[in-house]
């Protein structure tokens, strides 16, 4: 359950899965997949992934985020976005 953002053509992780964005596309792809195909595995794979999403939501891109020290929150728009659009 660790979904990366960009891979080789050999399907090698280029970069590590740190944004959660790779996963609400994952997300969206296997429940529409799973709708597609009435495939029971791939909805749960849908679910799963969602559940690492809300785990991430706090803080989402984990060790690799970016905010520097001790300055002011920044407000991002981009998780709530893609949530609605995955919701």
């Amino acid at each position: 359950y660790n979904w990366y953002f960009s891979l080789d053509r050999s399907g090698r992780p280029l970069v590590e899965p740190y944004n959660i964005f790779s996963y609400t596309f994952t997300t969206m792809a296997f429940g529409q997949l799973s709708l597609a195909t009435g495939n029971q595995e791939y909805a749960d794979i849908a679910k799963k992934t969602f559940e690492i999403i809300l785990s991430k939501v706090s803080n989402p891109k984990g060790k690799w985020n970016k905010l520097h020290p001790g300055t002011r929150n920044l407000k991002n728009f981009a998780l709530p976005m893609i949530l609605c659009n995955l919701a």
